[in-house]
């Protein structure tokens, strides 16, 4: 869970790194961004998020941050686990899509896996 304001003021680490190693490690990352008198720019932060199969949450300073957490403790609570055995592990990340039939119902899913050889896990 991130909480932000948006206006980044120490990273040191480069965001595809970041990116990679929490695709690979398989984290769920949710972020709340809170609006305040400057701009937010939540791409980064969403971009990590969206490609982890969690999502960014935008608030304005004025809002309740109460509402937000329960929304996404709710979504963390409904969730479903599928699984499958890739064809093959060769330490590398891969592409994966998830599609519902079901009108109204949303596959929030991460967009890779990392498929690590036996000796990595």
């Amino acid at each position: 869970m991130i909480v932000t304001d948006g206006a980044d003021n120490a990273s040191r680490a480069d965001p595809n790194v970041v990116r990679t190693s929490l695709q690979k490690s398989g984290i769920l990352v949710y972020s709340v961004g809170i609006r305040g008198r400057v701009g937010l720019d939540t791409t980064e932060i969403g971009a990590l998020a969206n490609s982890t199969g969690g999502r960014t949450l935008e608030l304005k300073s004025s809002d309740d941050i109460g509402p937000a957490m329960r929304q996404v403790a709710d979504e963390l609570h409904n969730q479903y686990v599928i699984g499958f055995s890739p064809e093959k592990l060769d330490d590398k990340l891969h592409r994966i899509v998830v599609k519902v039939r079901r009108p109204g119902a949303v596959a929030r899913t991460t967009r890779m896996y990392f498929s690590a050889r036996l000796e990595h896990r």
